[in-house]
């Protein structure tokens, strides 16, 4: 068995990088996604009149009374989702989301 020096160790983990460092991007890019839905949103319940419309074209089952209670909070929404259509919570969180992308 062949030992490199620990000078040629360290220049591989230089050259192909840390586990820790490429998790650390994965999480900066998951919290660049976080604050772009989050300011998405804020447009979204700032127009609720406007997005209001929008809502049952994705969403038939909402009704106009849902429409109310919702008042443009996207916890509301996804509650009303996870009601009317039977979903868990993370699949109405990715309708939101998903229909976020398609309104901005």
């Amino acid at each position: 068995m062949v030992l490199e020096p620990a000078s040629r160790i360290g220049t591989l983990v230089g050259v192909l990088g840390s586990p820790a460092g490429r998790s650390g991007d994965r999480d900066e890019a998951n919290r660049n996604d976080a604050n772009r839905s989050e300011a998405n949103w804020d447009r979204v319940e700032g127009n609720w009149k406007e997005f209001k419309g929008k809502v049952p074209q994705k969403w038939g089952k909402l009704t106009s009374d849902d429409l109310d209670i919702i008042e443009g909070k996207r916890m509301q929404l996804s509650g009303r989702l996870q009601q009317r259509y039977g979903v868990a919570k993370d699949e109405a969180e990715r309708q939101i989301a998903s229909w976020l992308k398609s309104v901005n």
